[in-house]
């Protein structure tokens, strides 16, 4: 997939295991940002994640592809604040892994399969929160 060297699978099977061991949404994080909103504002901003997120996730695979360390890494680090500031904490992780390894190289195909699929469970679960109000 991409011109920039790759993990072992061994490095994929760690990946792999320490991302359950992140929540996928942090409610108690959810609760402290959305405490002092209305509801509308809360669900406002939860809407444009699925924009903001795909499109910091397909730049970051861009990126990679045109072996462009710098962009991968800017994207990356984008998407790991605003999945940090919701409260999205399995996505901010794989966002942070990305981010420290793409001047390597290692194991970022499998980061960013990893990426494609924690971010769709992801816009699942905030779908279903900014629906259930």
């Amino acid at each position: 997939m991409t011109g920039l060297q790759t993990g072992t699978q061994q490095t994929s099977f760690v990946a792999a295991v320490e991302w359950v061991s992140f929540q996928l949404i942090d409610t108690h994080g959810m609760l402290q940002w959305t405490e002092d909103l209305a509801p509308e504002q809360v669900r406002a901003i939860l809407q444009q994640v699925p924009l903001d997120s795909r499109s910091n996730a397909a730049a970051i695979i861009s990126a990679v592809r045109r072996n462009d360390v710098s962009a991968a890494r800017r994207q990356a680090h984008r998407l790991k604040g605003m999945a940090a500031n919701i409260g999205a904490q399995r996505l901010a992780e794989i966002a942070r892994a990305i981010e420290h390894s793409a001047d390597a190289g290692a194991g970022l195909d499998t980061l960013i399969a990893e990426l494609s699929a924690v971010l769709d469970d992801t816009l699942v679960a905030i779908a279903n929160i900014t629906t259930a109000e």
